[in-house]
């Protein structure tokens, strides 16, 4: 195990350490302990996409091992995918490696266009994209169980995070504990569907994920 997933498996530990829960998937939908969020306003403003061939790269080195069917989210398909009265989290992550720190931003949607609710979060450590990716995922999860937020759609930019959540995917990674953390996380939310959405379509909680970034760096 390399220096990078020792850090990934600390992670996983602590989170479960700090927040009393138990890894197995068969477990019943126990609920996270969880610090409530700052609301923002929502932010508007998009910003440049920094690792997206780093993503690529990653997800062309480790392929989903499941044959789950993940529909992708496009342009003309996503307002109905999103119903009137459906409620949606959008979540994403960036990372700065040279200050090794990794920010989130989160939304939360009732249809496709009124955000009932937004908030962005820090953590020390920047690891691969994908792990940043599923810490965003498990964040906002635990972001929503606090708030009582109940998302009808769950969307992630990452597609390989997205298949290995969805499907039977499993190893000794660190990157696979924490895919258990969020199965069990969403199994608070019956019904809850997660997919892909591109990343020119997550921009709300991409520049909350940026904006959290400069606030550490500024800071």
């Amino acid at each position: 195990m390399g220096i990078g997933e020792e850090e990934d498996m600390q992670w996983v530990l602590l989170h479960l350490i700090s927040n009393e829960v138990n890894i197995p998937i068969s477990a019943s939908n126990g609920i996270p302990g969880v610090s409530h969020p700052t609301f923002l306003h929502p932010i508007e403003s998009s910003h440049p996409i920094e690792y997206k061939e780093a993503q690529k790269i990653h997800s062309a080195m480790s392929p989903s091992s499941n044959s789950a069917h993940q529909s992708s989210i496009t342009t003309h398909t996503i307002s109905d995918r999103m119903g009137d009265d459906s409620t949606t989290l959008f979540v994403d992550a960036a990372l700065d490696q040279e200050n090794c720190v990794t920010c989130f931003g989160f939304v939360f949607k009732k249809g496709p266009n009124q955000i009932v609710a937004s908030t962005m979060a820090h953590k020390l450590g920047a690891s691969t994209p994908i792990f940043a990716e599923g810490q965003a995922l498990l964040e906002g999860l635990s972001w929503c169980v606090s708030s009582q937020l109940k998302p009808d759609l769950i969307f992630t930019d990452c597609l390989n995070l997205a298949s290995k959540v969805t499907g039977t995917w499993q190893d000794q990674s660190a990157l696979s504990s924490l895919v258990s953390l969020i199965r069990l996380s969403i199994s608070n939310f019956p019904g809850v569907s997660l997919q892909h959405l591109p990343r020119q379509l997550n921009v709300q909680a991409h520049s909350l994920a940026k904006d959290a970034i400069r606030l550490q760096v500024d800071g």
